[in-house]
């Protein structure tokens, strides 16, 4: 069954920033993920159970669900260049992954987070599951952030959707870490500055998140 309703926007949010916090651990160790959707997130509850991310019925259920990162078949090294074979699942792409031997970086993986939050605080996908590869550069449809899929939702968290999901990989995150930063503030957190330090503490949490 697919997922149904809206998740509470905090709910949602820090959901999300469980994720990226996992993603931001293979940003600094110089690898992209390319293919984050749901179907790729698997969620635990009390170490026992596992459904992936499409087949949450109950929208509370994810505070109190640990996701897990899987399917690292895509996964690359930042900035080489894409194969012949365009990698990706269309509704969570980024507009760069449809360009043949076009660099691929940790932008990438901060526009499919975001196509990710964007469908747990609307209910909808960011893109039709029909999409395909040339509607990927296409700039964001005037309907996709309409008031009456938006209502409700923070204007702050709104701003970090949208930053995730610009058609130009600069004008985004530069990578996960960045994205956990804005999540962060948006929460009020005052995360370390020191990098060393901060690093380290994303290790624990990707472990935490994948194993």
């Amino acid at each position: 069954a697919q997922r149904q309703g809206r998740v509470p926007a905090n709910e949602a949010a820090g959901f999300l920033r469980k994720i990226a916090q996992a993603v931001a651990y293979l940003h600094v160790r110089g690898l992209v993920h390319r293919d984050l959707k749901p179907a790729n997130i698997l969620l635990t509850q009390d170490d026992i159970s596992k459904s992936d991310l499409n087949t949450v019925v109950v929208p509370q259920s994810l505070s109190q669900a640990t996701p897990r990162l899987t399917d690292f078949g895509l996964s690359q090294f930042v900035n080489i260049k894409q194969d012949r074979l365009i990698a990706g699942t269309p509704s969570y792409m980024a507009p760069e992954q449809a360009e043949i031997n076009s660099p691929v970086g940790p932008p990438v993986d901060v526009f499919a987070l975001g196509a990710i939050l964007y469908e747990l605080l609307t209910g909808q996908p960011y893109r039709n599951a029909a999409t395909n590869l040339k509607q990927l550069a296409l700039p964001t449809q005037h309907n996709t952030f309409t008031d009456n899929l938006t209502q409700g939702i923070p204007d702050a968290l709104l701003a970090i959707v949208q930053k995730c999901v610009q058609t130009s990989p600069q004008d985004r995150y530069a990578d996960a870490g960045e994205l956990v930063e804005a999540l962060d503030e948006y929460f009020g957190v005052i995360a370390p500055r020191d990098r060393q330090r901060w690093e380290s503490r994303l290790s624990l949490v990707f472990l935490a998140v994948l194993l």
